[in-house]
Order: structure tokens, then sequence, then C-alpha cells
């Protein structure tokens, strides 16, 4: 594992075998990494996070969760991507807001500055394009971009 300045409550959070952490990372105690996971430089993960193994986390993303976010096996994250679980009171941006639970599914590439809003599912093997605002749920075997995100086209089965 590769330290370099790299913070984190060691109480409660737990990392795989295999990790490869990269400098200026942030990692909260709540978080639960896997095996094999790659986090790129000046990451944050805060909240209640769960990676799944073999997880590239490129640099600069932000993963903030007030409400579960789960990323299951193999995901792949371009750089300076977004995933937020809650938002803000419109009216008291000083009150929490709503909070759903955040899934992306496992195989699946997250392109550079998305931003996953809370309450989104990303089904398995899904492709999100650079620059995306996903505010709904996207099927598995989808491509989707755009703000909103929309499915541009649906993948065939991956076979292994």
């Amino acid at each position: 594992m590769r330290w370099k300045t790299f913070s984190y409550s060691m109480k409660g959070l737990r990392i795989g075998k295999n990790p490869s952490i990269r400098k200026s990372v942030e990692i909260s105690k709540q978080a639960t990494i896997g095996d094999n996971v790659n986090i790129g430089e000046n990451v944050k993960i805060k909240g209640k996070v769960s990676i799944g193994n073999n997880v590239f986390v490129n640099d600069g993303c932000y993963l903030f969760a007030p409400a579960q976010v789960t990323i299951e096996d193999g995901v792949t994250f371009g750089p300076f991507a977004f995933v937020v679980s809650g938002d803000h009171n419109l009216y008291n941006t000083r009150q929490d807001g709503a909070k759903a639970p955040v899934k992306i599914g496992k195989n699946s590439y997250i392109g550079a500055h998305a931003i996953i809003l809370k309450g989104v599912t990303i089904g398995e093997n899904s492709t999100i394009g650079a620059g995306s605002v996903v505010t709904h749920n996207i099927a598995p075997f989808t491509v989707a971009a755009g703000n909103p995100a929309k499915e541009i086209r649906k993948l065939k089965g991956i076979k292994k």
C-alpha cells in the first residue's frame, strides 16, 4: 500500500487486501473498502460508502454519503466524478435535505466529471458518459449520457 498524505480514522474503517491509495486522500471511518481497490490522488470518501473489490476511483473523485452509497465489484470512475446521496434544504442551506441511497452495479464505468445524485441505481455493466448528471435509475447494460442522463443505447451481454 502506498501511503503519502492519507487521512483517515482507523476506528471503524475497513480496508481489504492489496489496496493502492495515492496522496491527499480522505476516507471516513464509516467507509468499507474491498480488495485490490485503487484510489487516485485528491479523492474524498465521506460517510457510509461501501466499495467492492477491484474498483478504480480516479483522481479528484468525491463520494459523499449521508445515505448509503454502494459501489459493487469492478466499477471504474473517470477523474472528478461525484456521487452524492443527499442534498440540502433549499431555504436553509445549513440544514440537511433529502437523503436516499445510491447503488452502482458491478463492472460499470462512470465517465469523467459525471454526477450521480441521490436515490439512483445504476445497473451492472452500464456506462455513464463524461459530464453527465444522473437523476434517475439506469438499467443494466446501458449507455447513458447528458444532463439529465438519458439512455443512448443498450449493450449486449458481456461474456467472461
